[in-house]
């Protein structure tokens, strides 16, 4: 983790300030992928049930 900025407010889901806020243009999650592959990260929001899915996926190998 290289940057990271909590919500402003309480969050339920975690304990204050363990959260990350990623926001268009504003405070990022930022990381460094220290591994010899990449790494992809895709999120999936469903705005009718209120479901945030994350994925993370890496390559089986070295490219």
């Amino acid at each position: 983790m290289t940057a990271r900025s909590h919500h402003s407010k309480h969050v339920g889901y975690v304990p204050a300030g363990r959260d990350a806020t990623v926001s268009w243009g504003g405070p990022d999650f930022k990381f460094t992928n220290n591994k010899d592959y990449p790494v992809i990260i895709k999120a999936y929001a469903n705005v009718n049930t209120g479901v945030l899915t994350v994925d993370v996926r890496t390559s089986q190998r070295a490219i």
